[in-house]
């Protein structure tokens, strides 16, 4: 009953049927899994079961061969880092679309781990698993080289993640890849730079009879 209580609320999205398994999850790449969220309780009756998803990813990736993804901004889908070896949150609301800056820490983050972990996986969800999922995973696939162009990596994440080719389906959200497409290409290089020293002049005020004090202070970015 509650096999069929889950398909319904998962809709026209792919779910993962093998082993046993009857998740509301999908392959999107060998590396990248777009699915529903791991929920406890009362939610957990009809979204995917937090303790088989935990099962699940051990089974298939091994401990510390994963990383949870979260990108729920609801309290209701919050859960503690020790839930999953490794949990990432990257937090915007339903429907909505992330700042720039969200998107390229996110892509980032994955990047670093999945270089990190040959053979890892990045499981990836937000409350349904596909409209924030969705823009995360296909920004993701332009970051990484595998698109260049937005519509058709909006179009594979749709057929991956979907029966019916409906993936994103928000219009604000759709046009967002595009624009993060465009922001990438002129996006800055990062560069580490190391500060060796500080010269200042014209500041005859912090010497004499009532000199203040200088205070400096460095913070990351």
């Amino acid at each position: 009953m509650l096999t069929t209580v889950r398909g319904w609320v998962s809709k026209r999205k792919r779910r993962y049927k093998e082993n046993g398994y009857n998740l509301d999850l999908a392959y999107i790449m060998d590396n990248i899994i777009a699915m529903g969220a791991p929920s406890q309780g009362t939610t957990g009756l009809y979204r995917n079961p937090m303790a088989k998803v935990q099962k699940f990813l051990c089974e298939r990736h091994g401990a510390g061969g994963y990383c949870v993804y979260n990108l729920c901004s609801e309290e209701a889908y919050a859960y503690k880092p020790h839930k999953f070896e490794k949990v990432a949150n990257f937090p915007f609301d339903d429907h909505q679309v992330p700042p720039l800056s969200l998107i390229q820490a996110f892509c980032e983050h994955v990047h670093k781990f999945l270089a990190e972990h040959p053979g890892g996986v990045a499981a990836i969800h937000c409350k349904a698993g596909k409209g924030r999922t969705g823009i995360m995973i296909t920004c993701y696939l332009i970051y990484s080289g595998q698109f260049q162009d937005p519509r058709q990596a909006l179009d594979f994440y749709a057929e991956r993640r979907t029966y019916d080719g409906k993936g994103i389906t928000n219009a604000s959200q759709e046009r967002y890849v595009e624009y993060y497409a465009r922001a990438l290409r002129a996006w800055p290089e990062r560069r580490v730079v190391v500060l060796q020293s500080v010269r200042m002049s014209g500041l005859n005020w912090i010497t004499g009879k009532n000199r203040g004090v200088l205070v400096l202070r460095c913070r990351p970015s």
